[in-house]
Protein backbone atom coordinates (compact mmCIF):
# COMPACT_ATOMS: atom_id res chain seq x y z
CA UNK A 1 0.00 0.00 0.00
CA UNK A 2 1.32 3.44 -0.92
CA UNK A 3 0.00 6.53 0.85
CA UNK A 4 1.12 10.11 1.41
CA UNK A 5 2.60 11.06 4.76
CA UNK A 6 2.23 14.74 5.64
CA UNK A 7 4.84 15.03 8.39
CA UNK A 8 8.16 13.37 8.83
CA UNK A 9 11.51 14.61 10.15
CA UNK A 10 14.18 11.92 9.96
CA UNK A 11 17.73 12.64 11.08
CA UNK A 12 19.55 9.69 9.56
CA UNK A 13 20.16 8.85 5.97
CA UNK A 14 20.81 5.13 5.73
CA UNK A 15 18.27 2.35 5.85
CA UNK A 16 17.29 1.22 9.32
CA UNK A 17 18.83 4.19 11.13
CA UNK A 18 15.66 5.13 13.01
CA UNK A 19 14.94 1.69 14.35
CA UNK A 20 16.87 2.21 17.58
CA UNK A 21 13.99 4.44 18.76
CA UNK A 22 11.25 1.90 18.05
CA UNK A 23 10.38 -1.55 19.39
CA UNK A 24 12.25 -4.44 17.88
CA UNK A 25 10.38 -6.41 15.27
CA UNK A 26 10.54 -10.01 14.16
CA UNK A 27 11.32 -8.97 10.56
CA UNK A 28 8.39 -10.87 9.12
CA UNK A 29 8.26 -9.52 5.57
CA UNK A 30 4.95 -11.16 4.75
CA UNK A 31 3.02 -8.14 6.06
CA UNK A 32 4.52 -4.83 5.12
CA UNK A 33 2.88 -1.41 5.20
CA UNK A 34 4.73 0.83 2.74
CA UNK A 35 4.34 4.60 2.97
CA UNK A 36 5.90 7.25 0.76
CA UNK A 37 6.37 10.94 1.48
CA UNK A 38 6.43 13.59 -1.19
CA UNK A 39 7.61 17.22 -1.34
CA UNK A 40 8.86 17.29 2.24
CA UNK A 41 11.71 19.82 2.57
CA UNK A 42 15.10 18.19 2.97
CA UNK A 43 17.78 19.18 5.44
CA UNK A 44 19.75 20.97 2.78
CA UNK A 45 19.00 24.12 0.83
CA UNK A 46 19.33 23.48 -2.89
CA UNK A 47 18.76 25.67 -5.89
CA UNK A 48 16.22 23.58 -7.68
CA UNK A 49 14.05 20.48 -7.62
CA UNK A 50 11.38 19.22 -5.26
CA UNK A 51 12.99 17.25 -2.47
CA UNK A 52 11.24 14.52 -0.57
CA UNK A 53 11.53 11.34 1.47
CA UNK A 54 10.51 7.81 0.73
CA UNK A 55 9.59 6.07 3.98
CA UNK A 56 8.95 2.36 4.49
CA UNK A 57 7.39 1.07 7.69
CA UNK A 58 7.76 -2.56 8.69
CA UNK A 59 7.13 -4.17 12.09
CA UNK A 60 7.43 -0.86 13.89
CA UNK A 61 10.61 0.15 12.05
CA UNK A 62 10.99 3.02 9.60
CA UNK A 63 13.33 2.97 6.62
CA UNK A 64 13.97 6.37 5.08
CA UNK A 65 15.46 7.41 1.74
CA UNK A 66 16.00 11.01 0.68
CA UNK A 67 15.19 12.00 -2.90
CA UNK A 68 16.80 15.11 -4.42
CA UNK A 69 14.29 16.04 -7.13
CA UNK A 70 10.88 15.46 -8.71
CA UNK A 71 9.33 14.04 -5.53
CA UNK A 72 5.79 14.16 -6.89
CA UNK A 73 3.37 11.21 -6.82
CA UNK A 74 3.13 11.33 -10.62
CA UNK A 75 6.93 11.14 -10.97
CA UNK A 76 8.78 9.68 -8.00
CA UNK A 77 5.70 7.86 -6.72
CA UNK A 78 5.22 5.96 -9.97
CA UNK A 79 8.95 5.28 -10.19
CA UNK A 80 8.88 3.72 -6.70
CA UNK A 81 5.93 1.52 -7.61
CA UNK A 82 7.58 0.23 -10.77
CA UNK A 83 10.92 -0.60 -9.18
CA UNK A 84 9.63 -2.22 -5.98
CA UNK A 85 10.82 -5.81 -5.88
CA UNK A 86 8.45 -8.63 -5.04
CA UNK A 87 8.70 -12.18 -3.86
CA UNK A 88 11.96 -13.55 -2.47
CA UNK A 89 13.91 -10.43 -3.54
CA UNK A 90 11.77 -8.09 -1.44
CA UNK A 91 13.58 -8.41 1.94
CA UNK A 92 16.98 -7.53 0.47
CA UNK A 93 15.47 -4.74 -1.62
CA UNK A 94 13.82 -3.21 1.46
CA UNK A 95 16.94 -3.16 3.63
CA UNK A 96 19.87 -5.36 4.54
CA UNK A 97 19.87 -5.57 8.31
CA UNK A 98 22.78 -7.93 8.94
CA UNK A 99 25.13 -5.01 9.63
CA UNK A 100 22.98 -3.34 12.30
CA UNK A 101 24.99 -2.49 15.46
CA UNK A 102 23.80 -3.71 18.86
CA UNK A 103 21.18 -1.43 20.42
CA UNK A 104 23.56 -0.27 23.16
CA UNK A 105 26.18 0.89 20.62
CA UNK A 106 23.89 2.19 17.90
CA UNK A 107 24.00 5.88 18.79
CA UNK A 108 27.79 5.84 19.19
CA UNK A 109 28.19 5.13 15.49
CA UNK A 110 25.96 7.95 14.19
CA UNK A 111 28.06 10.90 13.04
CA UNK A 112 29.04 12.69 9.81
CA UNK A 113 31.39 11.99 6.96
CA UNK A 114 33.99 14.52 5.82
CA UNK A 115 31.51 16.13 3.45
CA UNK A 116 29.15 16.96 6.28
CA UNK A 117 26.59 14.27 5.51
CA UNK A 118 24.91 12.27 8.23
CA UNK A 119 26.58 8.87 8.19
CA UNK A 120 28.35 6.32 10.33
CA UNK A 121 31.33 7.57 12.35
CA UNK A 122 34.77 6.97 10.92
CA UNK A 123 35.59 4.63 13.83
CA UNK A 124 32.60 2.37 13.13
CA UNK A 125 33.73 -1.26 12.72
CA UNK A 126 33.45 -2.52 9.16
CA UNK A 127 30.87 -5.13 10.12
CA UNK A 128 28.48 -2.37 11.25
CA UNK A 129 28.81 -0.18 8.15
CA UNK A 130 25.79 -0.19 5.88
CA UNK A 131 26.69 -1.00 2.28
CA UNK A 132 24.66 0.38 -0.61
CA UNK A 133 26.50 -1.78 -3.10
CA UNK A 134 24.57 -4.41 -5.02
CA UNK A 135 26.00 -7.64 -6.35
CA UNK A 136 27.23 -7.30 -9.95
CA UNK A 137 24.91 -8.56 -12.68
CA UNK A 138 25.84 -11.63 -14.73
CA UNK A 139 27.74 -11.00 -17.97
CA UNK A 140 27.29 -12.87 -21.22
CA UNK A 141 30.35 -14.75 -22.45
CA UNK A 142 30.01 -13.15 -25.90
CA UNK A 143 30.93 -9.76 -24.38
CA UNK A 144 34.05 -11.23 -22.80
CA UNK A 145 35.03 -12.69 -26.18
CA UNK A 146 34.34 -9.32 -27.84
CA UNK A 147 36.55 -7.59 -25.28
CA UNK A 148 39.43 -9.98 -25.88
CA UNK A 149 39.07 -9.61 -29.63
CA UNK A 150 39.27 -5.81 -29.61
CA UNK A 151 42.11 -5.68 -27.07
CA UNK A 152 44.21 -8.31 -28.81
CA UNK A 153 44.64 -10.97 -26.18
CA UNK A 154 43.17 -13.07 -23.40
CA UNK A 155 44.89 -11.02 -20.70
CA UNK A 156 45.38 -7.47 -22.05
CA UNK A 157 47.35 -5.07 -19.89
CA UNK A 158 45.93 -1.74 -18.83
CA UNK A 159 48.06 1.34 -19.51
CA UNK A 160 48.60 4.45 -17.38
CA UNK A 161 46.96 7.56 -18.77
CA UNK A 162 50.23 9.22 -19.85
CA UNK A 163 51.11 6.20 -22.00
CA UNK A 164 47.63 6.03 -23.46
CA UNK A 165 47.83 9.69 -24.53
CA UNK A 166 51.58 9.63 -25.25
CA UNK A 167 52.32 12.59 -22.97
CA UNK A 168 54.87 13.09 -20.23
CA UNK A 169 54.24 11.37 -16.92
CA UNK A 170 54.34 14.46 -14.69
CA UNK A 171 51.59 17.07 -14.86
CA UNK A 172 52.20 20.38 -16.56
CA UNK A 173 51.18 23.60 -14.82
CA UNK A 174 48.15 23.84 -17.12
CA UNK A 175 47.06 20.32 -16.19
CA UNK A 176 47.61 20.95 -12.47
CA UNK A 177 45.33 24.00 -12.54
CA UNK A 178 42.53 22.18 -14.35
CA UNK A 179 42.87 19.09 -12.12
CA UNK A 180 42.52 21.22 -8.98
CA UNK A 181 39.50 22.90 -10.49
CA UNK A 182 37.84 19.56 -11.22
CA UNK A 183 38.66 18.30 -7.71
CA UNK A 184 36.84 21.24 -6.15
CA UNK A 185 33.85 20.84 -8.49
CA UNK A 186 33.57 17.12 -7.64
CA UNK A 187 33.81 18.05 -3.95
CA UNK A 188 30.86 20.43 -4.36
CA UNK A 189 28.80 17.66 -5.92
CA UNK A 190 29.69 15.29 -3.07
CA UNK A 191 28.59 17.86 -0.49
CA UNK A 192 25.31 18.34 -2.34
CA UNK A 193 24.44 14.94 -3.81
CA UNK A 194 25.79 12.46 -1.28
CA UNK A 195 22.75 10.19 -1.37
CA UNK A 196 22.49 10.34 -5.15
CA UNK A 197 26.04 8.96 -5.43
CA UNK A 198 25.26 6.24 -2.89
CA UNK A 199 22.00 5.36 -4.63
CA UNK A 200 24.02 4.90 -7.82
CA UNK A 201 25.86 2.06 -6.06
CA UNK A 202 22.56 0.34 -5.34
CA UNK A 203 21.72 -0.09 -9.03
CA UNK A 204 22.00 -3.70 -10.10
CA UNK A 205 23.01 -2.85 -13.64
CA UNK A 206 22.95 -0.31 -16.43
CA UNK A 207 19.26 -0.99 -17.13
CA UNK A 208 18.33 0.25 -13.64
CA UNK A 209 20.00 3.66 -14.01
CA UNK A 210 17.50 6.52 -13.76
CA UNK A 211 17.60 9.77 -15.72
CA UNK A 212 19.02 11.44 -12.63
CA UNK A 213 21.77 8.79 -12.42
CA UNK A 214 22.70 9.42 -16.05
CA UNK A 215 22.67 13.19 -15.50
CA UNK A 216 25.04 12.80 -12.56
CA UNK A 217 27.40 10.53 -14.49
CA UNK A 218 27.45 12.74 -17.58
CA UNK A 219 27.90 15.90 -15.51
CA UNK A 220 31.02 14.72 -13.70
CA UNK A 221 32.59 13.72 -17.01
CA UNK A 222 31.55 16.95 -18.72
CA UNK A 223 33.18 18.97 -15.93
CA UNK A 224 36.47 17.32 -16.86
CA UNK A 225 36.36 18.46 -20.48
CA UNK A 226 37.56 22.08 -20.80
CA UNK A 227 35.78 22.48 -24.13
CA UNK A 228 32.45 21.92 -22.32
CA UNK A 229 33.00 23.44 -18.89
CA UNK A 230 33.47 27.21 -19.03
CA UNK A 231 32.56 29.18 -15.93
CA UNK A 232 29.39 31.19 -16.16
CA UNK A 233 28.20 34.02 -13.96
CA UNK A 234 24.70 32.59 -14.18
CA UNK A 235 25.08 28.81 -14.08
CA UNK A 236 23.31 27.15 -16.97
CA UNK A 237 21.82 23.73 -17.44
CA UNK A 238 22.82 21.83 -20.55
CA UNK A 239 19.96 20.52 -22.64
CA UNK A 240 19.20 16.83 -22.37
CA UNK A 241 22.12 14.98 -23.97
CA UNK A 242 21.53 12.90 -27.05
CA UNK A 243 22.41 9.35 -26.07
CA UNK A 244 22.56 6.76 -28.84
CA UNK A 245 23.39 3.10 -28.23
CA UNK A 246 24.20 4.04 -24.64
CA UNK A 247 26.82 6.57 -25.82
CA UNK A 248 26.93 10.36 -25.42
CA UNK A 249 29.27 12.09 -27.85
CA UNK A 250 30.69 14.91 -25.74
CA UNK A 251 33.12 15.88 -28.52
CA UNK A 252 33.64 14.54 -32.01
CA UNK A 253 36.55 12.48 -30.66
CA UNK A 254 35.28 11.72 -27.12
CA UNK A 255 32.32 9.56 -26.16
CA UNK A 256 30.94 8.87 -22.68
CA UNK A 257 29.42 5.61 -21.47
CA UNK A 258 27.71 5.42 -18.05
CA UNK A 259 27.49 1.99 -16.44
CA UNK A 260 27.82 0.18 -13.10
CA UNK A 261 30.19 -2.22 -11.33
CA UNK A 262 33.48 -1.30 -12.95
CA UNK A 263 35.20 -2.90 -9.96
CA UNK A 264 33.98 -6.30 -11.18
CA UNK A 265 36.30 -7.75 -13.84
CA UNK A 266 33.63 -9.26 -16.09
CA UNK A 267 31.43 -6.15 -15.96
CA UNK A 268 34.53 -4.02 -16.57
CA UNK A 269 35.35 -5.97 -19.73
CA UNK A 270 31.72 -6.01 -20.87
CA UNK A 271 31.45 -2.21 -20.54
CA UNK A 272 34.55 -1.70 -22.69
CA UNK A 273 33.21 -4.16 -25.28
CA UNK A 274 29.87 -2.32 -25.43
CA UNK A 275 31.57 1.07 -25.72
CA UNK A 276 33.86 -0.25 -28.46
CA UNK A 277 30.91 -1.61 -30.43
CA UNK A 278 29.10 1.73 -30.22
CA UNK A 279 32.20 3.62 -31.36
CA UNK A 280 32.68 1.32 -34.35
CA UNK A 281 29.06 1.81 -35.39
CA UNK A 282 29.29 5.61 -35.20
CA UNK A 283 29.84 7.50 -38.43
CA UNK A 284 31.61 10.80 -39.08
CA UNK A 285 34.15 10.27 -36.32
CA UNK A 286 37.97 10.53 -36.46
CA UNK A 287 40.13 7.45 -36.87
CA UNK A 288 41.19 7.69 -33.23
CA UNK A 289 38.40 8.10 -30.68
CA UNK A 290 38.75 8.26 -26.91
CA UNK A 291 36.04 7.09 -24.58
CA UNK A 292 35.21 7.57 -20.92
CA UNK A 293 33.42 4.71 -19.20
CA UNK A 294 32.22 5.74 -15.75
CA UNK A 295 30.24 4.36 -12.84
CA UNK A 296 30.78 7.67 -10.93
CA UNK A 297 32.83 5.82 -8.34
CA UNK A 298 35.29 4.58 -10.95
CA UNK A 299 36.37 5.63 -14.40
CA UNK A 300 38.10 4.03 -17.38
CA UNK A 301 39.65 5.89 -20.31
CA UNK A 302 39.74 3.92 -23.56
CA UNK A 303 41.39 4.64 -26.91
CA UNK A 304 39.90 3.13 -30.07
CA UNK A 305 41.91 3.16 -33.29
CA UNK A 306 39.31 2.74 -36.04
CA UNK A 307 41.98 2.67 -38.75
CA UNK A 308 42.93 -0.82 -37.60
CA UNK A 309 40.72 -3.71 -38.61
CA UNK A 310 37.97 -4.25 -36.03
CA UNK A 311 39.17 -1.19 -34.09
CA UNK A 312 42.10 -1.80 -31.73
CA UNK A 313 41.44 -0.82 -28.10
CA UNK A 314 43.79 0.27 -25.32
CA UNK A 315 42.55 1.36 -21.93
CA UNK A 316 43.47 2.36 -18.41
CA UNK A 317 42.58 0.37 -15.32
CA UNK A 318 39.30 1.08 -13.52
CA UNK A 319 40.57 4.16 -11.67
CA UNK A 320 39.00 5.54 -8.52
CA UNK A 321 37.16 8.73 -9.49
CA UNK A 322 35.16 9.90 -6.48
CA UNK A 323 37.16 10.39 -3.28
CA UNK A 324 36.04 8.45 -0.25
CA UNK A 325 33.40 10.25 1.80
CA UNK A 326 36.00 10.09 4.60
CA UNK A 327 38.86 11.40 2.45
CA UNK A 328 41.30 14.05 3.63
CA UNK A 329 42.55 14.80 0.11
CA UNK A 330 40.36 15.61 -2.91
CA UNK A 331 42.79 13.96 -5.34
CA UNK A 332 42.07 10.68 -7.11
CA UNK A 333 43.73 9.00 -10.11
CA UNK A 334 40.44 9.06 -12.01
CA UNK A 335 40.05 12.83 -11.70
CA UNK A 336 43.61 13.32 -12.93
CA UNK A 337 43.15 10.91 -15.85
CA UNK A 338 39.90 12.52 -16.99
CA UNK A 339 41.36 16.00 -16.84
CA UNK A 340 44.47 14.99 -18.76
CA UNK A 341 42.25 13.52 -21.47
CA UNK A 342 40.16 16.69 -21.59
CA UNK A 343 43.20 18.94 -21.99
CA UNK A 344 44.80 16.60 -24.53
CA UNK A 345 41.74 16.86 -26.78
CA UNK A 346 41.02 20.55 -26.09
CA UNK A 347 41.42 22.47 -29.33
CA UNK A 348 41.43 26.27 -29.40
CA UNK A 349 40.34 27.66 -32.75
CA UNK A 350 41.91 30.85 -34.00
CA UNK A 351 39.36 33.69 -34.29
CA UNK A 352 39.20 34.91 -37.88
CA UNK A 353 36.48 37.54 -37.93
CA UNK A 354 38.15 40.17 -35.73
CA UNK A 355 40.31 42.10 -36.28
CA UNK A 356 40.82 42.50 -40.03
CA UNK A 357 43.90 40.75 -41.47
CA UNK A 358 47.08 42.80 -41.30
CA UNK A 359 48.66 44.03 -44.54
CA UNK A 360 51.65 42.04 -45.71
CA UNK A 361 53.88 45.07 -45.15
CA UNK A 362 53.07 45.22 -41.42
CA UNK A 363 56.29 44.75 -39.37
CA UNK A 364 54.32 42.83 -36.73
CA UNK A 365 54.25 39.82 -39.05
CA UNK A 366 58.04 39.62 -38.98
CA UNK A 367 58.41 39.46 -35.19
CA UNK A 368 60.08 36.25 -33.90
CA UNK A 369 57.88 33.73 -32.13
CA UNK A 370 59.66 34.21 -28.79
CA UNK A 371 58.94 37.97 -28.90
CA UNK A 372 55.28 37.29 -29.63
CA UNK A 373 55.25 34.86 -26.72
CA UNK A 374 56.55 37.52 -24.34
CA UNK A 375 53.91 39.97 -25.56
CA UNK A 376 51.14 37.42 -24.97
CA UNK A 377 52.27 36.87 -21.37
CA UNK A 378 51.61 40.53 -20.60
CA UNK A 379 48.05 40.39 -21.91
CA UNK A 380 46.32 39.29 -18.70
CA UNK A 381 42.80 40.20 -19.79
CA UNK A 382 41.32 37.29 -21.80
CA UNK A 383 39.62 39.73 -24.16
CA UNK A 384 42.93 41.37 -25.06
CA UNK A 385 44.64 38.02 -25.56
CA UNK A 386 41.79 36.85 -27.75
CA UNK A 387 42.18 39.90 -30.02
CA UNK A 388 45.94 39.45 -30.10
CA UNK A 389 45.61 35.82 -31.20
CA UNK A 390 43.53 36.90 -34.20
CA UNK A 391 46.29 39.09 -35.66
CA UNK A 392 48.25 36.33 -37.37
CA UNK A 393 49.01 32.62 -37.31
CA UNK A 394 52.22 33.31 -35.39
CA UNK A 395 50.38 35.41 -32.80
CA UNK A 396 47.83 32.65 -32.35
CA UNK A 397 50.54 30.04 -31.78
CA UNK A 398 52.14 32.32 -29.18
CA UNK A 399 48.84 32.80 -27.33
CA UNK A 400 47.34 29.31 -27.75
CA UNK A 401 48.68 27.79 -24.52
CA UNK A 402 47.56 30.75 -22.40
CA UNK A 403 44.10 30.63 -23.96
CA UNK A 404 43.71 27.07 -22.62
CA UNK A 405 43.91 28.18 -18.98
CA UNK A 406 40.57 28.32 -17.12
CA UNK A 407 38.94 31.71 -16.83
CA UNK A 408 36.85 33.22 -14.07
CA UNK A 409 34.88 35.90 -15.88
CA UNK A 410 37.67 38.13 -17.25
CA UNK A 411 40.45 36.62 -15.14
CA UNK A 412 42.84 33.83 -16.04
CA UNK A 413 43.60 31.24 -13.35
CA UNK A 414 47.35 30.85 -13.89
CA UNK A 415 48.46 28.51 -11.11
CA UNK A 416 47.42 26.93 -7.83
CA UNK A 417 47.80 29.23 -4.86
CA UNK A 418 50.20 27.90 -2.22
CA UNK A 419 47.56 28.53 0.47
CA UNK A 420 45.33 25.80 -0.94
CA UNK A 421 48.05 23.19 -0.50
CA UNK A 422 48.99 24.19 3.03
CA UNK A 423 49.38 21.21 5.35
CA UNK A 424 47.44 23.09 8.00
CA UNK A 425 44.37 23.03 5.78
CA UNK A 426 44.31 19.23 5.82
CA UNK A 427 44.58 18.74 9.57
CA UNK A 428 42.19 16.20 10.98
CA UNK A 429 39.39 17.58 13.16
CA UNK A 430 38.16 15.43 16.07
CA UNK A 431 34.56 14.39 15.51
CA UNK A 432 33.40 15.92 18.79
CA UNK A 433 34.97 19.25 17.79
CA UNK A 434 33.87 19.32 14.17
CA UNK A 435 31.50 22.26 14.47
CA UNK A 436 28.32 20.30 13.74
CA UNK A 437 25.11 20.57 15.66
CA UNK A 438 24.32 17.01 16.84
CA UNK A 439 20.65 17.12 15.82
CA UNK A 440 20.10 19.51 12.94
CA UNK A 441 23.43 18.73 11.26
CA UNK A 442 23.84 22.35 10.26
CA UNK A 443 27.19 24.08 10.35
CA UNK A 444 27.73 26.61 13.10
CA UNK A 445 28.81 29.64 11.07
CA UNK A 446 31.10 30.78 13.87
CA UNK A 447 33.14 27.57 13.82
CA UNK A 448 35.57 26.65 11.02
CA UNK A 449 34.08 24.05 8.68
CA UNK A 450 35.95 20.74 8.92
CA UNK A 451 37.41 19.41 5.66
CA UNK A 452 36.15 22.39 3.66
CA UNK A 453 39.29 22.07 1.53
CA UNK A 454 37.64 19.10 -0.20
CA UNK A 455 35.45 21.59 -2.09
CA UNK A 456 37.67 24.69 -2.08
CA UNK A 457 40.36 25.80 -4.52
CA UNK A 458 42.57 28.89 -4.64
CA UNK A 459 44.31 30.11 -7.78
CA UNK A 460 46.81 32.82 -8.59
CA UNK A 461 45.56 35.45 -11.01
CA UNK A 462 46.21 39.05 -12.07
CA UNK A 463 43.78 41.94 -11.64
CA UNK A 464 44.65 45.37 -13.02
CA UNK A 465 48.27 44.27 -13.45
CA UNK A 466 48.48 43.29 -9.77
CA UNK A 467 48.67 39.77 -8.31
CA UNK A 468 45.49 38.37 -6.79
CA UNK A 469 44.09 35.11 -5.45
CA UNK A 470 40.80 33.75 -6.79
CA UNK A 471 38.91 31.43 -4.43
CA UNK A 472 36.25 28.95 -5.48
CA UNK A 473 34.34 27.01 -2.85
CA UNK A 474 31.13 25.19 -2.09
CA UNK A 475 28.37 27.40 -0.70
CA UNK A 476 28.41 26.40 2.98
CA UNK A 477 25.03 28.05 3.68
CA UNK A 478 26.45 31.50 3.07
CA UNK A 479 24.24 34.27 1.76
CA UNK A 480 25.98 35.74 -1.26
CA UNK A 481 25.33 38.41 -3.82
CA UNK A 482 24.54 37.11 -7.33
CA UNK A 483 27.90 38.32 -8.64
CA UNK A 484 29.66 36.08 -6.09
CA UNK A 485 28.17 32.91 -7.55
CA UNK A 486 29.70 31.02 -10.42
CA UNK A 487 28.99 27.70 -12.02
CA UNK A 488 29.60 25.24 -14.82
CA UNK A 489 27.06 23.79 -17.26
CA UNK A 490 25.43 20.64 -15.90
CA UNK A 491 22.76 18.20 -16.96
CA UNK A 492 19.33 18.65 -15.44
CA UNK A 493 18.63 18.30 -12.57
CA UNK A 494 22.25 18.43 -11.33
CA UNK A 495 23.59 21.80 -10.15
CA UNK A 496 27.24 22.77 -9.62
CA UNK A 497 27.18 26.32 -8.28
CA UNK A 498 30.20 27.61 -6.38
CA UNK A 499 31.10 30.77 -4.51
CA UNK A 500 33.76 32.87 -6.21
CA UNK A 501 35.67 35.86 -4.96
CA UNK A 502 38.99 37.54 -5.71
CA UNK A 503 41.36 39.19 -3.25
CA UNK A 504 44.41 41.32 -4.00
CA UNK A 505 47.68 39.95 -2.65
Amino acid sequence: MVTAVISCRPYFTHAGALEYALPEGDHDFREVNVQATYSIPGRRFENMGTRGYLVYRHSGHYFIHYNHWDSYPRVYGLEVLTRTSEGSDFPDWLARMHCRPPRGEFLDYISHDHYGNLAYASHTPQKYRYSWKRAPPPVEDRLIHAYRACTGGSSPMSAPIHELLDVRETLSNLESVWVRLLESAVGCLMFRYDLAFKAFESRRGRDELTKADLALGLTIVGLGLPSLSPFQGRPALVKTPRVENGIWWAQKDICVFVTTHLDDERNFQAAIADAHAAVMEASNTPNVVCGVVTSTLRLVVIRVDKSVAEGAVRHTAALQFLPSFYATSPSTPGITALMRLGIFTHIIKRPRLFPSPLPLSCPFLDLPTDILGEISKHLTDPRDLHRFSALSDAAFLAAELLLKYPRLENLFLYSISAASDSAAVYEEVPEDESGWHPVTAKFDRHIPIPHSHLATAKFNSIVDSKPAVATLEYNFDKILKPEEKIGMPTFWPVDCTMNAYVQAV
